[in-house]
């Protein structure tokens, strides 16, 4: 049955009746705990994302690849990064694996990329909190492409930390759609560092914004973090 959905989906086309394939979905959800049965699920749809497949076959590959994608996928997907076409299946795979391996292969790739595709890994990178990634974000915020430059500033956001806090101090752009988004990622670093118990550091940032030149709501919230800081046990 699996080897007769297999071949049903070399023929997949958009539009096309799915029931040939519950067999793939049904052997997915079977194989949780089955180490050999993920390993060749994952070989076989891997092979549909590389090979000659239809657009709906590799599309419906990348979809299972959510859930059974492990180490030996990395070098494929990461591969497929700088593909106009797949980028963006690739990386959502790859933020959603576990594993420092699939983050290198956003990283590498944000270095290498431009336009929607680098704006998409920044976004990823920003999913996983990578704070290895905080340098370069903070250099592509000030750099040509207003896309990419917001979504570096998001992504920053996104990490949270106090790295990330650290460089959207620093951060500048000529682009007023990028520089309107960097006090909202601010606060947003200022949160994450107190959630995660760090008040004296949250404090200072809530402290910059609140006597910076930013929107009220900023101003708002950043004081709100500052007494919410000086005591952190009240939350």
């Amino acid at each position: 049955m699996l080897d007769q959905a297999f071949e049903s989906l070399k023929s997949l086309n958009w539009g096309s009746d799915p029931s040939p394939l519950t067999a793939i979905d049904d052997a997915i959800a079977e194989s949780h705990g089955n180490t050999d049965a993920r390993k060749d699920l994952e070989q076989r749809l891997l092979a549909f994302v590389t090979g000659d497949s239809t657009e709906a076959a590799k599309d419906y590959a990348f979809r299972q690849l959510f859930l059974v994608a492990g180490p030996a996928s990395v070098e494929t997907l990461g591969g497929l990064l700088t593909n106009h076409r797949w980028s963006h299946m690739a990386r959502n795979v790859l933020e959603r694996m576990e594993g420092e391996d699939a983050v290198k292969s956003l990283r590498s790739a944000l270095k290498i990329t431009s336009g929607p595709l680098q704006a998409g890994i920044a976004t990823s990178l920003g999913a996983r909190q990578d704070d290895a990634s905080v340098e370069t974000l903070s250099g592509l915020v000030s750099g040509v492409d207003p896309d990419v430059g917001h979504a570096a500033v998001l992504a920053l956001g996104a990490i949270r930390s106090q790295k990330a806090a650290d460089a959207l101090a620093q951060a500048k752009s000529a682009y007023p759609e990028v520089s309107e988004a960097i006090p909202d990622a601010t606060l947003a670093c200022a949160e994450g560092l107190l959630k995660h118990g760090h008040a004296d550091a949250a404090a200072a940032v809530y402290k910059r914004l609140a006597t910076s030149d930013v929107p009220k709501h900023i101003k708002l919230a950043a004081s709100r973090g500052m007494l919410t800081s000086a005591n952190p046990n009240k939350q």
